[in-house]
């Protein structure tokens, strides 16, 4: 098992955020974009903008979030909505920030 990636955000400082219970939208104002994330995702984003950016310690916040049968199921599952929050452009490797 291996989680070396650290993430920050595209446009730190700048999204804005509308936390609805269940959901949460952000507005990135880089892009113009308004998404609407489930409250898992919103909370990962949340935890990147707050410096919680490895994946090993934003593995611990899904897992607190989350119950999986197995260790790999919640490591695909990360990997999983850190590329979709990454496709969608509000996270990015840390390499690039």
């Amino acid at each position: 098992m291996t989680l070396p990636i650290d993430w920050c955000l595209s446009s730190p400082g700048a999204l804005r955020a509308c936390d609805w219970g269940d959901a949460v939208a952000i507005y990135n104002p880089l892009s113009g974009s308004t998404h609407l994330l489930d409250e898992v995702n919103g909370a990962l984003v949340s935890a990147i903008a707050a410096g919680i950016s490895n994946e090993r310690k934003l593995l611990a916040l899904l897992e607190a979030m989350i119950e999986y049968p197995e260790v790999e199921a919640a490591i695909g599952d990360l990997g999983q909505r850190l590329s979709d929050l990454f496709d969608i452009g509000l996270i990015e490797p840390s390499d690039h920030c």
